[in-house]
């Protein structure tokens, strides 16, 4: 029975995609449904091994959170927005709560409330502006109004004492969840597929990783153990790395028949092969920067509400990094002279 409201929200999604002749979207998530069926499988094949049981919990968490991104895709662009706006909410909530608060020496103190509730309504101003889109305007609210605003609140609290330490966390959580993450309203706006290309492309690259991490581990050559930064997660390699982008490059090609048509043009293989590769790279950067700011905490995971994945920031931390670009390259690239409207 507890698999009735998931399955609903795929047959919702699904439908809906058909019916609307949305078909390179409906494709597109065909394509993820079966990928979901493949793990159950190589799941269920382990299930003996701590690695199969691994797999299997992942695998179920995977299942909920794309059902509700099939869900809102299928649905008007709003409803995406507001999902996507709910996520920059709890992975800045889930921030907050990983910082030391309101002790002498610590990140946050308690003259910093009128600060973090400002934080938290940036997020539906934001989104917002991405959503209409004002986008000249969305592309200064974080980095100039909210820079100039924060200080403003800070000083009328009259504490000097930790306020550096204090606006650089806030303004860190707001620059990372908020308005990097929120470029992925922009895509939605641009073309729903576009953020089901850029979220598929950004999750497959910690899949491979994950894969070729396991597959390296029992190869004694040292040079294929080197860690990019051993001092901030020693399992991730430059050869475990290398492979995961050349694998992103390659999805990504290969998903150039379904690309939408752009003001300057269909993305072509070309493009799509060199984005997908710097996508590869930048989902490493984004893991490590989180698993930086995991380590500084002394923290495992940054919450426990996705079962084998940890918190929302853990699923969502190559994404921070890897939308902004896709985003930006795309409009460069394909909005030539032209006006986001």
């Amino acid at each position: 029975m507890k698999w009735l409201p998931l399955l609903g929200f795929y047959a919702v999604g699904l439908v809906t995609l058909a019916r609307a002749g949305r078909w390179s979207e409906f494709a597109l998530c065909v394509v993820v449904v079966a990928l979901l069926g493949v793990f159950f499988l190589v799941a269920h094949f382990l299930r003996e091994s701590a690695t199969g049981r691994d797999i299997a919990l992942r695998t179920q968490t995977w299942c909920w959170m794309i059902g509700l991104v099939v869900l809102a895709i299928s649905a008007h662009q709003v409803v995406s927005v507001v999902l996507l706006g709910f996520l920059s909410f709890v992975a800045l909530r889930e921030y907050f709560s990983l910082l030391p608060m309101y002790h002498r020496g610590t990140f946050l103190r308690a003259d910093d409330r009128a600060a973090i509730g400002l934080a938290y309504l940036a997020i539906p101003v934001t989104y917002t502006l991405a959503a209409i889109p004002w986008y000249s305007l969305y592309l200064i609210m974080i980095p100039v109004y909210a820079t100039l605003c924060l200080p403003v609140l800070m000083v009328a609290a009259d504490n000097p004492r930790g306020i550096l330490t204090s606006f650089g966390a806030i303004m860190s959580g707001l620059i990372l969840f908020v308005f990097l993450f929120s470029h992925a309203a922009l895509l939605v706006h641009m073309a729903p597929f576009l953020l089901l290309y850029a979220l598929l492309v950004t999750e497959i690259r910690d899949v491979l990783a994950y894969c070729f991490g396991k597959l390296l581990a029992p190869i004694s050559l040292p040079w294929l153990h080197a860690a990019v930064a051993p001092h901030i997660n020693p399992r991730k390699t430059w050869a475990g790395a290398a492979l995961a982008a050349a694998g992103c490059a390659v999805v990504s090609m290969l998903l150039a028949p379904l690309m939408p048509r752009l003001p300057g043009g269909v993305p072509s293989p070309r493009f799509l092969l060199g984005l997908g590769f710097c996508v590869g790279w930048l989902g490493l950067v984004g893991d490590l920067s989180i698993g930086a700011i995991k380590r500084d905490l002394n923290v495992k995971d940054t919450g426990h509400s996705l079962p084998g994945h940890g918190g929302v920031i853990d699923r969502i931390n190559g994404a921070i990094f890897t939308v902004p670009v896709i985003f930006h390259l795309l409009y460069y690239f394909y909005y030539s002279g032209v006006e986001l409207s």
